[in-house]
């Protein structure tokens, strides 16, 4: 049967086998009333009447979506709202989603299905929609991913999840939601557009300006990485600020200027008094990011050294500042002779004097800042040692020389001792010493003691032998030229090794003879009284008593006239002593000899 329009209408439908129908009186078709069952299930049949426990939600504009839920919904053909049909979206045995049209009313669900209608006993009200979400504006205006966005506006809903936000058609984590402000984080892999929002129910907006995905703020190297004061360092990267204005940087607590910028680097200088450190650069609205360590040069300075003398090996200090930090940042020399560098500290520097260094000045290297002296030299000492002594046979009282090295010239520092007595030490040098060989020393090894740095002693033996000694000379007198001979004791038996000089004369007398007892030598001119003097070499030097050259002259004592006459005396032979001839017993005494 069909109705007019504008009339009610009935529809029977009858089903097959015994009698069940069910008649739904409709109204027009926009507004059926709600369902009327009639009857009940075809007889035969077991299916089950659906049931509706719950509506979700409760209220809402038009075009919110609501879940009917219940039991027994597997078999329903049609859900109304209101008397109104409304299409099926979704449905499962518990629940059945609809859609809100836009020109319903608020009223109940009802499911109808083979084994009979339910209706819900919860209304559901239809609210007027929301105002349309609104975008006055956004801060920060550019930022790299993971930055915090604040969208401001109008329209937003209070529940973060009914308000979606994509830039760029990215979607967006809202992280806070007022009615007012939006706030959201920029993901990974963002590009720079527009922010839209849609807030469910409400509507979209979209924002007037675009937001500028920034590269990460990020800093690769420094170039260089090191340098003095005042240098100009780039700083290369990601993520700056173009403008000099944009960008911060600091070395430590000191502010550094920027001399240019560009998104990729950053010229800045050196500031004084810097120190070693990181750059620390914040860039406008990015924040801050250390740089890697950059060291500040400033030039080795050395104030002292200490001990300023000693052997090969010593390990001498130098202090001062900007000595560098390990043994690897320090050359070390003394005189051009590489020295092994021990320690090092920014303030000290211990190195090893070598062993063939002699005295000067310590410099040092400093890797990447320069060299430095040390400000007084360092005195090398030369260990004592013995090469040679001369003579090699001396009697005491004799001059023994010494030569070798490392010997003190200062009073006192340079002692000798021969087989343990100790001997005057009469001239030193550095190489070369003089000593008096002493009484009662023995034949033994020459000991040279340097104070404060060792002894050494000679490599041979040095023989102590008797001094030579004068007893007596014949004859008393002697003519110039005639033999005279000096009586003693270790005269040596080289007349090459023997020197025999008379009072003053350096001229040495003609050895006619020797023997280690006696010397025979051209007796000297003279006639005043003088010394002679034996010098054997490498045994030592004798003096006799004083001794005056010259011919007798005879005198005769008185005597008593004679009773016989006398023999003459005989003329006296040059060369030899007046001898009386002796007379008879009543003659005069023998002459006297008077020189």
């Amino acid at each position: 049967m069909r109705t007019m329009s504008g009339l009610l209408g009935l529809v029977l439908v009858l089903a097959a086998g015994p009698a069940v129908a069910q008649i739904v009186v409709q109204g027009t078709a926009a507004t059926p009333p709600p369902p009327v069952v009639v009857g009940g299930p075809p007889a035969g049949t077991s299916a089950p009447r659906p049931v509706i426990e719950r509506i979700e939600p409760t209220s809402g504009p038009a075009g919110t979506t609501v879940t009917i839920v219940g039991r027994n919904f597997m078999d329903v053909q049609q859900v109304f709202f209101s008397g109104q049909s409304l299409p099926i979206q979704s449905v499962v045995p518990t629940r059945i989603t609809v859609v809100i049209p836009a020109d319903a009313r608020s009223g109940r669900f009802s499911v109808q299905g083979p084994a009979g209608t339910a209706e819900s006993a919860q209304s559901f009200n239809i609210v007027q929609p929301p105002p349309p979400p609104v975008v006055t504006g956004f801060a920060p205006a550019a930022g790299v991913a993971g930055t915090d966005v604040a969208i401001e506006g109008s329209g937003f809903s209070l529940r973060i999840y009914e308000n979606r936000v994509s830039l760029n058609g990215l979607v967006l984590p809202v992280r806070s939601a007022s009615t007012t402000r939006l706030t959201v984080t920029i993901p990974d892999g963002a590009q720079d557009g527009v922010f839209l929002v849609d807030v469910a129910n409400a509507g979209q907006a979209v924002a007037a300006a675009p937001f500028d995905v920034l590269e990460p703020l990020r800093i690769e190297r420094v170039e260089p990485s090191f340098g003095p004061v005042g240098a100009q360092v780039r700083i290369l990267g990601s993520g700056f600020e173009p403008t000099i204005d944009g960008n911060t940087v600091r070395l430590g607590d000191l502010r550094c200027a920027v001399r240019s910028a560009t998104s990729a680097e950053l010229l800045v200088e050196v500031p004084s008094r810097a120190a070693t450190g990181s750059f620390i650069v914040g860039v406008r609205n990015r924040g801050e990011i250390a740089s890697p360590v950059f060291r500040v040069i400033y030039p080795p300075v050395v104030r002292s050294l200490s001990p300023r003398a000693g052997f090969p090996g010593t390990e001498v200090t130098l202090s001062g500042e900007h000595l560098g930090e390990t043994p690897n940042d320090v050359q070390a020399s003394l005189g051009g002779v590489a020295a092994q560098v021990v320690f090092v500290s920014p303030t000290a520097v211990r190195v090893r004097i070598p062993e063939n260094a002699g005295t000067g000045v310590i410099q040092l290297t400093v890797r990447d800042a320069g060299m430095v002296s040390a400000p007084q030299p360092f005195e090398v000492w030369t260990p004592p040692a013995v090469t040679s002594i001369r003579p090699t046979r001396a009697a005491p009282g004799s001059l023994v020389t010494v030569v070798g090295r490392g010997f003190l010239t200062r009073r006192g520092y340079t002692t000798v001792s021969v087989n343990g007595v100790a001997a005057a030490v009469r001239t030193v040098g550095e190489t070369e010493l003089t000593f008096e060989l002493p009484a009662g020393a023995s034949t033994g090894r020459v000991t040279v003691s340097v104070r404060g740095r060792g002894e050494a002693q000679s490599p041979v033996d040095l023989v102590v032998v008797p001094p030579p000694r004068i007893t007596s000379i014949s004859p008393a007198a002697a003519a110039p030229g005639e033999n005279l001979t000096l009586f003693g004791e270790n005269f040596g038996s080289a007349i090459a090794d023997v020197t025999v000089t008379y009072g003053d004369s350096s001229a040495p007398l003609e050895i006619r003879s020797l023997s280690p007892t006696a010397i025979v030598v051209a007796a000297p001119p003279g006639t005043g009284s003088a010394r002679f003097r034996v010098v054997v070499r490498d045994v030592g030097e004798a003096q006799s008593a004083p001794y005056r050259p010259g011919r007798p002259v005879v005198q005769a004592a008185p005597v008593a006239p004679p009773t016989a006459v006398p023999a003459p005396a005989p003329a006296p032979v040059p060369g030899t002593a007046v001898r009386a001839v002796p007379a008879p017993a009543a003659t005069p005494p023998a002459p006297i000899v008077v020189y």
